[in-house]
């Protein structure tokens, strides 16, 4: 009697769990279906294409050829030379060469090359004025449908980033030689000396022994 009750408790069981999984696939291809069909009837949405990747024919350029897109008006040189004073500054003037059909095109940060001349502070370059200033004029760009980017340095070369990478990991500065020629002939010794400069101006010397057989 205990034998067949257990029995019977464990065919439940089973019929139980097959039933869970049968349930469960049916669940799942249901909701398949219903992605698949929500898939075909949604409308589909349109991604604006960049202008530079559109591509015109000749009777489409002769159309707009007096009243191009804006992505061929000039793109200026925009020199970033002065104190950061108001973080909307820059965004007033994006929309005045707007007005002038210009796109803002680069900003440049730059130091002043003699003390007459402004310069943005290095303290402010990559720092919360900076970023802040021109994500208020990237803002107002993209609003006018203008064009605009940034030149990767403070002043040059590239890399550097005012100095900020050289204080941080002065084990990258870059270093070259210094060439000198000499003319020897016969037996001769001669030490020969030399300067491993660096882009700070602070020679490292170095000397040799130079023995012509």
């Amino acid at each position: 009697m205990v034998k067949e009750m257990n029995k019977e408790i464990l065919i439940y069981k089973r019929t139980l769990r097959n039933l869970t999984v049968s349930q469960n696939v049916q669940t799942f291809g249901k909701n398949i279906c219903r992605i698949i069909l929500c898939s075909l009837f949604m409308p589909s949405i349109a991604v604006a294409q960049p202008e530079w990747m559109k591509k015109y024919d000749y009777r489409e350029v002769r159309e707009m050829f007096n009243d191009p897109p804006m992505f061929y008006a000039p793109h200026t040189f925009w020199f970033w030379d002065d104190v950061i004073k108001d973080e909307h500054a820059a965004a007033s003037m994006v929309e005045e060469m707007a007005k002038q059909k210009l796109n803002p095109g680069y900003a440049h940060p730059r130091s002043g090359f003699h003390e007459s001349v402004t310069a943005l502070p290095v303290e402010q370059y990559l720092a919360a004025p900076w970023f802040n200033s021109f994500g208020n004029a990237l803002q107002k760009a993209k609003d006018k449908g203008l064009t605009l980017g940034y030149c990767d340095e403070y002043n040059w070369p590239s890399g550097h980033a005012a100095g900020k990478v050289l204080a941080q990991h002065p084990e990258l500065e870059a270093r070259y030689l210094s060439p000198k020629r000499y003319y020897v002939s016969g037996k001769t010794e001669r030490y020969l000396h030399g300067m491993l400069t660096d882009f700070s101006n602070i020679p490292d010397f170095w000397s040799m022994k130079l023995r012509s057989q």
